[in-house]
C-alpha cells in the first residue's frame, strides 16, 4: 500500500468498494484516456502486484482513477484509495490527479494546446502556468485555442483534439483552411470575419447589424480594452469597427517591439 507523502492528503490509504464509487466529472475529465492495449496491461498488473497507487478522494468524489476503478471491478477485488483535503484549490487537485499521467500522453502540439486553454477556462490556471504543467513551448497557441473557442467555429476544436483534420469554410462554403495548425484556422476564421463586415449592407433600410467584435480584434489587450471602453458605448457601428483595427495595429507594434527586445 501507498502511504500519506503529500500535504493536500488525509489520513492513510484504505480499501473501498469499486461499486460505490463515485466521479468527480469536473476532474476526471482531465484525465487520460487509455487505450485498449494499456489498460489491459494496467490490469495484469494491478491483479500480479496489487494495486500500488491509491485512487484520490475529495469530499466522497473520485478524481482519478478510473481505469484503476474498472480493473478492480472486473478482477473482484477492492480499491485503493486516499482522502484529499477538501480545501485543495481545483488547480492544485488537477495536477495531484495528473501528475504521473501528463508526460505518458502522445498529444500533438494542437492538443497539448487545447489542453492547456481547458486549464485556464475550467481550472483557473494562468497561460503560463498552464503551458508549464503541459509542456506546451508555444504558449501563444492558447491564445489561438482562445480565440477560436470564441467564435461560432469553437465546435472545431472538439475535432482537432480527437486528431481530425478540419475544413474551415465561410458562409457561401467556401474552403479558406484544411488542416490542424491553429494558427492558420485562427487566420482563416479572421478572413471571414473581415469578408463578412465587407459584405453587409450598410444602408439606411437595412436590418439592424450585429457585429462580434471578438472576431475583429486580434490580442487580448485590444479586446480588453475595446469592451471596457468603447462596446457599450453610444458610438456608431463605424466608429467601433474602426476603433479595432487601431487596437489591433497598436498591439501589433507593441507585440513586435516586445519581439525585437527579446531578440537584443
Amino acid at each position: 500500500m501507498g502511504s500519506n507523502t503529500n500535504k493536500w492528503f488525509i489520513g492513510q490509504p484504505y480499501e473501498m468498494n469499486p461499486h460505490e464509487v463515485k466521479y468527480d466529472t469536473k476532474i476526471t475529465s482531465f484525465n487520460a484516456q487509455k487505450s485498449e492495449e494499456d489498460y489491459q496491461a494496467m490490469k495484469l498488473l494491478i491483479a500480479e502486484q496489487g494495486q500500488q497507487k491509491p485512487c484520490l478522494l475529495r469530499e466522497g468524489l473520485m478524481g482519478d482513477g478510473v481505469n484503476r476503478t474498472k480493473a478492480a471491478k472486473e478482477l473482484g477485488r477492492m480499491l485503493l484509495v486516499i482522502d484529499v483535503d477538501p480545501a485543495i484549490p481545483d488547480a492544485d487537485y488537477i495536477a495531484l490527479c495528473n501528475a504521473d499521467t501528463m508526460s505518458t500522453r502522445k498529444y500533438t502540439p494542437t492538443q497539448w494546446a487545447i489542453m492547456a486553454y481547458k486549464l485556464v477556462k475550467l481550472y483557473g490556471y494562468t497561460d503560463k502556468k498552464a503551458s508549464m504543467m503541459v509542456g506546451l513551448k508555444d504558449r501563444n497557441a492558447i491564445g489561438q485555442v482562445r480565440y477560436i473557442a470564441d467564435t461560432k467555429y469553437k465546435k472545431l476544436l472538439d475535432d482537432l483534439f480527437e486528431g481530425t483534420k478540419i475544413s474551415v469554410t465561410d458562409s457561401n462554403g467556401e474552403v479558406m483552411y484544411t488542416g490542424v495548425s491553429l494558427k492558420w484556422i485562427k487566420s482563416a476564421i479572421a478572413r471571414i470575419a473581415e469578408k463578412d463586415l465587407l459584405e453587409i449592407d450598410t444602408s439606411e433600410d437595412a436590418e439592424e447589424l450585429v457585429i462580434d467584435y471578438n472576431l475583429l480584434l486580434k490580442t487580448e489587450t485590444a479586446k480588453k480594452i475595446f469592451f471596457e471602453k468603447y462596446a457599450k458605448s453610444d458610438l456608431p457601428i463605424e466608429v467601433k469597427q474602426y476603433t479595432c483595427t487601431l487596437l489591433n495595429l497598436m498591439f501589433k507594434y507593441k507585440d513586435i517591439e516586445k519581439d525585437v527586445d527579446n531578440v537584443k
